[in-house]
């Protein structure tokens, strides 16, 4: 992970958790307008409203910037003035200054002007026109070009910003800026620390760590603390307080033990040591659902399969340890000896079989609101390959590097992360839909006719395939206007055309194999091909039976050595 210098994070526009400019409409205009200097800060805090955005003030700005729009002044005395803002009245200083230096007003005066024009009455603003006319014709300037300029500073004075008060802005956004660019992994465990109590932010950063090149290390009940904090310059230590319902109490009571005692070493010593008043067993089933005990004995199916068991035995443990009497009126001596050795061993599990990847996964998700140790997708890793599906952001890259100024089809697959749905105009029904994949993400768009087809696998399903044309209009953020939309589980039995089974033969094969293939292979309608080398060259052989794809072929080809691909 390259470090990036301070005005290069902002220039392109990686400033979430930036105070001041990480709204994705701000972060749009610095990609644009690719600041090198404090005074550009300065001027987008300044310029990032409402009014300066909607007047065109900002892409003014931006094109003289860059030199594509023609800077010029009515005066040359204005140039000393605006030159730091390439010609454009941006901050409520500069209005006063233009209305001394050309009007020749005290700066006291120059202020009653300036809150007069953000006022915008007209009797006060005539008055104040007629005297700004005259005294500038007293000193030398046209008056034609005088009353031009007064419309000027009216019409900006109305969208201007007191430069003081965006300079401090700006400061402190330079600062976080310089934070995040120099000390990625600690910038990023403090922000998601802040942010832990707030589930879907607690998230959204943990993604940005993540698409920072950061490593997010899971939950540890013997290495975490509360929050969250860098273990390298390329890792983050999930903190313990990202668990959902597990309170402070709870973790103060368990970091404290730990401290004072040493590392759990199994569950049901974890329990004999800790508060269960604290720790109830909601909170403890989170614990081993995030992975916190994954680092001692047992699977997390068993932990949680035998918990309450566990916790029983640790009370009357603690009872015991506390009285020194349990069974003194109802046992022997030796059946009471016997029964507190049998408190002090360790816990023997029911062997039951742990849960599937799949399921752990969706625990992980309930009880920290992020997928920690893999994504779902990485379950259909085979489908992927053999459907060549690219990320998201690979897919974006695509369309910036194309200049045909066309749309592009293109294919991708994720999970649903969020969906909206609206009513057009014409009464019909259509959505947009946020999937994401392992390390990125795409808005993908369900046209009325698109979304009829879908509506009933969007109810039952969360991740899908999606093919359709990139939004080359959107340069910085993946769009697909999906033409099919396709739940993953569903492929071979939904996917409308598969074009082309193509197969990469291994060096050899036999002709048992061969048999074999064939066997397996049942009619369809989708061309097979093969791809071979014969004498250092590359050759292609179309077969003249045709395939149905089947997720069996695709399996029994690869144990042949036998690279499948699809041509959707």
């Amino acid at each position: 992970m390259a470090l990036l210098s301070t005005f290069e994070l902002i220039g392109q526009g990686k400033t979430s958790g930036v105070f001041q400019l990480e709204s994705d409409g701000l972060k749009d205009v610095l990609r644009k307008l690719q600041p090198d200097k404090f005074e550009d800060i300065i001027a987008v805090n300044a310029l990032y409203r409402p009014g300066p955005l909607g007047s065109g003030m900002v892409d003014d700005y931006i094109e003289r910037r860059h030199g594509r729009q023609k800077i010029s002044y009515l005066f040359a005395e204005l140039e000393p003035i605006l030159q730091e803002t390439y010609g454009v009245i941006v901050y409520q200083e500069q209005v006063i200054k233009i209305a001394s230096a050309i009007g020749g007003f005290s700066l006291g005066e120059a202020d009653i002007l300036r809150r007069a024009m953000g006022k915008k009455k007209a009797d006060e603003m005539a008055k104040q026109q007629a005297i700004f006319i005259e005294r500038a014709t007293k000193l030398k300037f046209d008056p034609k070009k005088a009353g031009e300029l007064f419309e000027l500073m009216a019409y900006f004075a109305g969208y201007g910003f007191n430069k003081s008060h965006s300079a401090a802005y700006a400061l402190i956004a330079y600062q976080t800026a310089y934070l995040k660019a120099h000390y990625p992994a600690e910038f990023m465990a403090g922000l998601i620390s802040l942010e832990a109590a707030n589930a879907e932010n607690m998230a959204f950063y943990l993604q940005e760590a993540r698409d920072m090149g950061i490593e997010i290390l899971p939950p540890n009940i013997n290495r975490s603390s509360i929050e969250f904090t860098p273990s390298s310059p390329k890792q983050i230590l999930f903190g313990l307080q990202g668990i959902k319902n597990v309170g402070l109490a709870a973790l103060e009571n368990i970091l404290n033990e730990r401290n004072t005692k040493g590392p759990f070493t199994s569950l049901f010593e974890f329990c004999k040591r800790i508060d269960l008043r604290t720790s109830n067993k909601r909170v403890l089933e989170h614990l081993i659902c995030a992975g916190a005990f994954d680092d001692i004995p047992g699977t997390r199916a068993q932990k949680v399969h035998d918990l309450e068991k566990i916790m029983d035995l640790a009370a009357e443990h603690k009872k015991v340890a506390a009285t020194g009497q349990m069974g003194l009126f109802l046992m022997s001596p030796e059946a009471h000896e016997k029964n507190e050795n049998t408190l002090n061993e360790d816990f023997l599990y029911q062997a039951i079989p742990d849960w599937s990847n799949k399921e752990k996964l969706e625990k992980e998700k309930e009880v920290i609101g992020f997928y920690l140790s893999a994504h779902p997708l990485g379950t259909y890793k085979k489908l992927l390959t053999w459907l060549n599906i690219q990320s998201f952001e690979n897919l974006l890259k695509k369309g910036q590097f194309d200049n045909s100024q066309q749309e592009i089809t293109v294919i991708g697959a994720g999970l649903i992360k969020s969906k909206r749905e609206i009513i057009t105009k014409k009464g019909d029904r259509m959505a947009f839909v946020m999937l994401e994949d392992t390390n990125s993400s795409a808005e993908v768009i369900l046209f009325p006719n698109t979304f009829k087809k879908v509506e009933s696998s969007l109810a039952s399903h969360q991740m899908f395939i999606v093919k359709g044309g990139l939004d080359i209009t959107s340069p910085h953020k993946c769009k697909i206007k999906a033409n099919e939309f396709v739940p993953i589980d569903l492929f071979f039995q939904e996917w409308p055309t598969i074009q082309k089974i193509s197969c990469t033969l291994p060096g050899s094969l036999s002709e048992s194999d061969i048999i074999n293939l064939k066997k397996i292979m049942q009619p369809g309608k989708i061309t097979l091909e093969f791809i071979f080398y014969e004498n250092g060259k590359k050759l292609r052989l179309t077969t003249k039976e045709k395939v149905n794809a089947t997720s069996d072929l695709f399996e029994h080809l690869e144990s042949l050595q036998i690279k499948p691909s699809c041509i959707l």
